[in-house]
């Protein structure tokens, strides 16, 4: 190898030329298989590089599909869950205001002493009911009467009672749930004053305890000769109390026990009959003229006042 300087042959591998100390710069030298080499291994990695981005760029499309996939899934599933909880909630709400499941879940409260809610699902019931329902109206009657709602049950009574729809078996029964009431309340006149009025023959049997009949007697007023036996009566349970006197008897008065003997005379015979709730019926007056030599006997009453 030449010094570059001075030309001069010195050692290979020298970094100094020994005759001018010129600096040895060695430039190394390539075959051309070690380029060659060189070239394919940066192919190599570019190669490897753009495959990367490449693959990367693909991972990246197929995460959008993905997450695309996914929010459609998601909105697809929320779309469901909603018409199924429409379906659900309009399913829940015809069952809900239906006659049976009203009764169902109404019986449900009533069990748990919740009569005020029982009352509350049949009025729902009834509210949403185009037709009128009797015997929805009669149990929320009854479940009011039950919840200390005096009022309002006996309203919903009297409604059926006016209504042309209602059964004569709804007709008893809502005359039933207020006498109930009045019961409840110890308001036993107005019972009396209500059977009274109401004109319906099949019904004041049925409460008949709580009718009170006017005595009857075995014979009319008029005139007699010979002692008169005389026997009060009176239809259902009730006791009856008499004067002779023509004065409007009570319960202070004398009680009939066995008939009177009303001998020669005049007599007013007022009686009036008692049932157990203390209603009294409306006096009764009969008037006898008694003629004859006969006399009163054992037990006799008194003659009447004049």
């Amino acid at each position: 190898m030449k010094c570059p300087k001075c030309g001069r042959e010195i050692p290979d591998g020298s970094l100094f030329c020994k005759y001018c100390f010129a600096e040895i710069r060695i430039v190394p030298t390539y075959e051309s298989k070690v380029e060659e080499k060189i070239h394919d291994v940066m192919q190599s990695i570019t190669d490897d590089v753009k495959k990367q981005a490449k693959s990367e760029q693909e991972n990246r499309r197929l995460d959008e599909k993905r997450k695309k996939r996914i929010r459609i899934g998601f909105l697809t599933a929320i779309a469901v869950i909603a018409a199924s909880a429409a379906i659900f909630a309009g399913v829940t709400h015809y069952h809900s205001h239906t006659a049976s499941y009203a009764k169902e879940q109404a019986a449900a409260a009533a069990e748990n002493g919740d009569y005020a809610q029982a009352a509350r699902i049949l009025q729902d019931a009834l509210t949403c009911s185009k037709e009128s329902q009797p015997d929805l109206m009669l149990l929320r009657a009854s479940y009011l009467e039950k919840a200390g709602h005096y009022e309002e049950a006996v309203s919903l009574c009297k409604l059926i009672l006016s209504s042309s729809s209602s059964s004569e078996e709804q007709i008893q029964a809502a005359y039933g749930t207020i006498i109930q009431v009045y019961q409840d309340t110890q308001e036993y006149a107005k019972i009396y004053d209500m059977l009274a009025s109401c004109g319906d023959e099949s019904v004041q049997e049925m409460y008949s305890e709580y009718m009170v009949y006017v005595p009857e007697a075995s014979s009319p007023s008029g005139s007699y000769v010979g002692d008169l036996t005389l026997e009060l009566t009176v239809t259902g349970d009730s006791s009856i109390f008499y004067t002779t006197s023509g004065k409007t008897p009570t319960t202070k008065d004398t009680l009939y026990t066995e008939p009177l003997r009303l001998g020669p005379g005049s007599w007013t015979i007022t009686a009036i009959a008692v049932n157990h709730y203390g209603l009294s019926s409306d006096p009764v007056r009969y008037f006898y003229t008694v003629t004859g030599a006969g006399e009163a006997g054992e037990g006799a009453t008194e003659q009447a006042e004049k």
